[in-house]
């Protein structure tokens, strides 16, 4: 019996100035995806979804790891039975690519089943199904970064290509993930808050700040990279509209602490923070505090660059 499992890591998108285009994959979480081929002939997947977070994803066809499976087998002209078992261990609804990293996975795992027939960028391509499958469009930053692992840049377009960003292997970062309630197409939702016309000055700002961020990346400078962590369009829009509790207490406390760069972890509400692993625990206990005071719980864990989807059997 043919089979595959697959290891994808959560990732982080946009990192302040980087919307939909900038995003990298983190160690704090990850899914697992079997693919076993059971027949062949006939065009049949079943799924079972288990794991700490498996309760919190859709057990059914709204899945996102059956619309990659099967667009590769559509696009490799295969017909199979297939038995898939999806292990959820990136908390869902937090920001942290959850449905990306099941998308990544079950790409990965399809193509070695398959026999590694599909390129890197072919399977962005085909593990944006499943994205487009949970929030109605692809994100292809998020399944990039799962998939490629570390830094990833994307191009946007009718043909989106990915490209791992060299350097940032030695960056440490913390996670502030609150619990709370988020609404239903939470993405969809933070997406629509997002101002569709921007002023020059913010326009400028923001592309100072790309530069200095990927800047920092390649010559390994998390300080640089830091400064370059400022975004003045999207996530004051979304703190506006109350996406991302406690964004600016945190931020600002966290930088005087001294935090290189805090950011909104993709649409949120988890918010990414780059700092020296020195100050973690420091930051940590902070950050805690912070939210107990208003009343929020929140898990604060550590976590560094990633690297891509991998076969773990195969």
């Amino acid at each position: 019996m043919r089979k595959a499992l697959v290891r994808a890591y959560m990732s982080s998108a946009n990192l302040g100035p980087g919307f939909d285009i900038l995003a990298v994959a983190l160690d704090a979480f990850y899914d697992e995806v079997e693919v076993r081929v059971v027949g062949e002939g006939l065009s049949r997947i079943s799924l079972s979804v288990g794991g700490k977070y498996g309760s919190q994803v859709p057990a059914g066809e709204d899945n996102a790891v059956l619309a990659p499976i099967e667009k590769a087998l559509e696009i490799a002209g295969e017909k199979l039975q297939l038995e898939v078992t999806l292990n959820k261990g990136v908390p869902p609804g937090r920001g942290l690519g959850s449905s990306g990293a099941s998308s990544a996975a079950a790409a990965r795992a399809v193509s070695e089943i398959l026999g590694g027939v599909f390129r890197d960028s072919e399977l962005v391509y085909i593990a944006g199904e499943g994205e487009r499958k949970v929030s109605g469009e692809p994100h292809y930053d998020n399944v990039s970064a799962s998939l490629l692992g570390g830094f990833v840049l994307v191009s946007p377009g009718e043909s989106v290509r990915a490209s791992r960003i060299p350097g940032g292997e030695g960056f440490s970062f913390l996670l502030a993930i609150p619990e709370i309630q988020v609404p239903p197409k939470k993405t969809g939702h933070a997406r629509s808050v997002i101002p569709r016309q921007v002023s020059l000055a913010d326009y400028i700002a923001n592309s100072s700040s790309l530069a200095k961020l990927i800047l920092g990346i390649v010559t390994n400078n998390p300080k640089l990279a830091g400064e370059g962590m400022m975004d003045r369009i999207v996530e004051p829009a979304r703190e506006r509209a109350g996406l991302i509790p406690l964004y600016s207490e945190v931020k600002n406390n966290a930088l005087k602490a001294g935090a290189y760069g805090v950011v909104v972890s993709g649409a949120g509400p988890s918010i990414l923070i780059l700092a020296d692993r020195e100050i973690h625990g420091e930051l940590r206990n902070m950050l805690t505090e912070i939210y107990a005071k208003r009343g929020y719980k929140a898990t604060i864990v550590s976590a560094t660059p990633a690297p891509g989807a991998r076969v773990i059997i195969g």
